[in-house]
């Protein structure tokens, strides 16, 4: 199984007070950005034998 996480935007540790990749009002990614990130993972991966 494959979990595909693409929920911070830079090199760090998430989920700290100031990392700003919050769902809502993230500071670093457009959502429809994000929404084709995930997209783009989860297509490349949808072939690929578990």
């Amino acid at each position: 199984m494959v979990v595909s996480d693409n929920h911070i935007s830079q090199p760090r540790w998430c989920c700290d007070n100031n990392h700003g990749n919050d769902f809502f009002g993230d500071r670093y990614i457009d959502p429809q950005e994000w929404l084709q990130g995930i997209s783009f993972a989860t297509q490349s991966l949808k072939s690929k034998s578990q």
